[in-house]
């Protein structure tokens, strides 16, 4: 069924125009939707600048360099970058280049099977397509064009030509060994200390390179998609995508703390709402896994960046409006049709906590995980050394630990392809 509607796509895709702007580093002038009317935008740094521009220009771009007459191998980057689908430097961790970023719709991604399959790819697509629109339909800036014609809805159609440009260039480059995805590299590199001494010495740093590339192997990539524009009806925007090592699923235990109130307009995905939730994400124990966001009536909405169920009476208890519907979550509530378990789609209730026989949490790097205890503080207690109250869970009741190996099982089931350019036509930044 996927790749049936892939193929679809594929077939009936029309490409919107790339931006005019051709060089990888952020726009000149700030999105007009990059924040509401009175608000300055977020800024981007020098260094951020620097670190998403193309490789090749940042090289002729140092003083009194002179161009070379044979390009030299690309220095080995941390992290993973494609902007439309052209590779660029990158020295931040997704979160920190989300922030830095300017405003726009994104999701995030991940690969499964060793890094040759990207997980629920088209509702990604479908998802920034979704989230772009709201944002148009909420920003009273964006709701016109300068001629006052009404911006033309975004499409996935649309999007997908160039999510998978971006995905391959990213994918690529990560297992190739041109981007360590911000791992520590494989150890085990003086079997070919003549060969990566020689590729030093000619500024490939070869020996950076392989062993990146050896530990790109079977490790998975969380993969930030970011799509950003100037003016919706003019059809051009740019396409991002971050592509970082996944860390390991928490061990347990795994704790979760309820704190904070839900965001507004939550079904899209705004890259405006990672800069919002720093507070409470700084806030957070150092030994807490994850931050659910409470209303003041006590309905358990979702949490900083996942979705938060409870089993309760033998059901599945989650928010449905009001909340973001990741992508593991649609997966999870798939495997209780399965199962025959019984979903309920509403708030859980922090005053039914006492009735609860598990909770769990879902999001892309984490997939779905059970909580070992739940942390929560009284009304009028809840401020800085405050008294919490606490309830633990057992991981290994019978329908938690059932659905928990279900959704793991259905993963590989529920990915597509990336289709990737031959090894040695790996596409290079500039």
């Amino acid at each position: 069924m996927l790749g049936a509607a892939a193929a679809q796509q594929r077939a009936s895709a029309t490409h919107l125009r790339p931006s005019a702007r051709a060089r990888c580093g952020p726009p000149r002038r700030p999105p007009r939707c990059s924040a509401p009317r009175g608000i300055n935008p977020p800024g981007i740094s020098t260094m951020a600048q620097r670190q998403q521009q193309p490789l090749q220009q940042q090289q002729q771009q140092e003083p009194g360099q002179q161009e070379p007459a044979a390009a030299p191998p690309l220095p080995q980057q941390p992290f993973c970058l494609a902007r439309n689908g052209r590779p660029c430097a990158c020295a931040q961790p997704s979160g920190a280049w989300l922030q830095a970023a300017p405003r726009g719709a994104y999701t995030t991604a991940r690969t499964v099977g060793g890094g040759a399959r990207v997980l629920k790819l088209s509702s990604h697509v479908e998802r920034l397509a979704t989230s772009a629109n709201l944002m148009v339909q909420s920003d009273e800036q964006l709701v016109t064009s300068a001629g006052h014609e009404p911006a033309p809805p975004f499409t996935a159609q649309q999007l997908r030509p160039r999510v998978m440009d971006c995905l391959a260039a990213v994918i690529a480059a990560f297992q190739s060994g041109a981007c360590s995805g911000g791992a520590a590299p494989a150890a085990g590199a003086a079997d070919a200390a003549a060969t990566d001494a020689a590729a030093a010495a000619a500024g490939g740093n070869g020996a950076a390179r392989r062993a990146a590339a050896e530990s790109a192997a079977g490790r998975e990539l969380k993969l930030t998609l970011l799509m950003t524009w100037q003016d919706p009806a003019s059809g051009e925007f740019d396409l991002w995508c971050h592509g970082e090592a996944l860390p390991r699923r928490p061990a347990p235990p795994v704790k979760l703390q309820i704190r904070g109130l839900p965001r507004t307009n939550a079904r899209a995905k705004d890259s405006e709402w990672v800069r919002q939730r720093r507070a409470l994400e700084e806030a957070r124990p150092a030994d807490c896994n994850e931050v659910v966001l409470c209303s003041p009536e006590g309905a358990l909405m979702e949490g900083l960046s996942s979705n938060f169920f409870v089993l309760q009476r033998g059901e599945l208890v989650t928010a449905d409006e009001g909340v973001l519907s990741g992508t593991i979550r649609e997966i999870v509530l798939a495997v209780c049709r399965d199962l025959g378990l019984p979903v309920r789609l509403e708030p859980p209730q922090l005053s039914q906590i006492a009735e609860w026989d598990g909770a769990l949490i879902s999001s892309t790097s984490r997939l779905l995980l059970p909580a070992d205890e739940v942390r929560w503080a009284p009304p009028g207690h809840g401020g800085p050394g405050g008294t919490e109250r606490v309830r633990a869970f057992d991981r290994g009741h019978p329908i938690v630990a059932e659905l928990e190996a279900a959704v793991m099982a259905r993963i590989l089931l529920e990915s597509e392809p990336v289709p990737l350019p031959p090894p040695q036509a790996a596409p290079r930044a500039g």
